[in-house]
């Protein structure tokens, strides 16, 4: 992952805010002259301009697992675990996402599957073999969900662990769903609602949401807002990924990598370098991050500070793209560390994002688990 330099980091995130508007990625193309309106999102239309030799690699993936599936004679090399790695990568989501799908709710689940190997190479059967083992990993995941407004939006695969028998590969596999409507903008100031408190996080137990006008006055115990299940990660995260889908075609990405983004003073540094108190819990880092002794108000965030983190989530965005590649989506969470004693928890969020390289197809995805899927893409 290329780390720029977090001094130009912190110059682009001092001037954006103060301008509550930040500058979206410069993309040089429009795809047509119906793409939706590229400033509004995040998310990229752009097609890279190596498409042609990506598809040409996928497709020559897809002939040797057809041989392989036939059991036709084969003259080609072993493949390498790494040409494996990025093959199945590339062919899953060529043939079943969509990547500018305008989901509002993100799925993660994380697995693993398990290559035999020789010499580090892996013959054919094997391969083919390997590759079925990761779509049964989206199949079981898409099918999993019972919402019918979903879609695969991305499938990333790593080498997680290799021996002289094996390679394990990890699959993080994306479904997108349409649960709520949101706002396709980049503007900072989206959080203008005097009454728009948000909890820090835990929305999925029920002890988050948002916090009720009457919930930050301690004479009211009224915590009419607080059963919605959403805290200020799940805004944060629907609002960044929004999306509008292309009127023809679709984009799918390949050659993911990811950034993780963390209160840390370390790389990245997110340390806020204009905080007056360090450690007192108002805007210590660039992303929530506060001490038991200094979470006050039950952990609501007020609407500025919630559109200080969402810009500062826009601007570490743009800053870490690796060369050549576009963003994708970004995870948020929320975690709790400590809390062993009275005092000595802390409570932060987390990002992940994930960036790749857009490939242009002009036919529909495959649906996991359905008919076999043509080779279009």
């Amino acid at each position: 992952m290329k780390n720029v330099l977090v001094l130009f980091s912190i110059i682009i995130f001092m001037t954006a805010c103060q301008k509550n508007e930040i500058t979206p990625p410069n993309n040089n193309e429009i795809i047509t002259n119906d793409t939706p309106n590229q400033s509004n999102s995040l998310f990229s239309y752009q097609p890279s301009p190596d498409q042609d030799e990506i598809k040409a690699r996928i497709n020559d993936f897809r002939q040797r697992l057809k041989d392989a599936k036939s059991g036709a004679v084969s003259n080609r090399d072993q493949m390498t675990i790494e040409n494996a790695e990025w093959s199945i990568e590339a062919n899953l989501n060529a043939t079943y996402a969509r990547a500018d799908y305008p989901f509002t709710k993100l799925d993660r689940v994380e697995s693993q599957f398990v290559i035999p190997i020789d010499n580090g190479t892996i013959n054919d059967a094997d391969l083919l073999e390997g590759y079925e083992s990761a779509t049964s990993r989206l199949v079981d995941h898409y099918e999993g969900i019972s919402d019918d407004s979903k879609q695969t939006i991305g499938i990333n695969v790593s080498i997680d662990e290799v021996s002289s028998a094996e390679v394990r590969y990890k699959i993080k596999t994306y479904i997108g769903k349409i649960e709520s409507a949101v706002n396709v903008s980049l503007m900072c100031d989206i959080f203008d609602n005097e009454e728009d408190f948000w909890r820090w996080g835990l929305g999925g137990i029920n002890e988050g949401g948002k916090c009720c006008c009457d919930d930050n006055d301690p004479s009211n115990d009224d915590n009419c807002c607080n059963e919605i299940n959403l805290d200020a990660t799940d805004i944060f995260e629907t609002e960044l990924n929004a999306r509008i889908e292309l009127p023809e075609g679709h984009l799918y990405f390949v050659t993911f990598q990811e950034q993780l983004f963390y209160p840390s003073n370390f790389v990245p540094n997110l340390l806020n370098p204009n905080d007056d108190i360090l450690n007192d819990g108002i805007r210590d880092y660039l992303v929530f991050s506060v001490e038991d002794e200094n979470m006050d108000n039950q952990g609501c965030i007020n609407p500025l500070d919630m559109e200080w983190y969402y810009c500062n989530y826009i601007d570490l965005i743009n800053t870490y793209v690796p060369d050549n590649h576009y963003f994708h989506t970004i995870e948020v969470w929320d975690e709790v560390h400590g809390g062993n004693q009275i005092g000595d928890a802390s409570f932060h969020h987390h990002a992940m994002v994930s960036y790749g390289t857009a490939v242009l197809c002009p036919c529909p995805t495959a649906i996991p688990g359905g008919d076999d899927p043509t080779d279009c893409c």
